[in-house]
């Protein structure tokens, strides 16, 4: 799968990254400290569990993706941008 992805600091971000959702589900279950939200004791979530949340939630899928790009060095920012909003997945 193919996408971009845009998010914003101070500057704005551009990525368009291949992704694969399995990669990213299991590296976020590796070096994040995401738990579930299981009502007897949070514990982390499984990459099945994980990859079943991204395809339910999008904007935890367009997290996570930020966050997999900027940690594999993927997304340089753009000094002339600057603009106020949300997360945005484009294709």
């Amino acid at each position: 799968m193919h996408v971009t992805i845009r998010w914003e600091t101070r500057l704005e971000h551009i990525a368009s990254v291949d992704v694969d959702e399995l990669a990213i589900a299991s590296w976020a279950v590796r070096a994040l400290p995401i738990g579930t939200l299981a009502p007897d004791e949070p514990r982390p979530p499984t990459v099945e569990e994980l990859q079943e949340a991204m395809a339910r939630n999008g904007h935890l899928r367009i997290r996570l993706t930020q966050l997999y790009v900027i940690a594999h060095g993927g997304a340089e920012p753009d000094p002339t941008t600057r603009r106020d909003g949300t997360p945005t997945e484009q294709n």
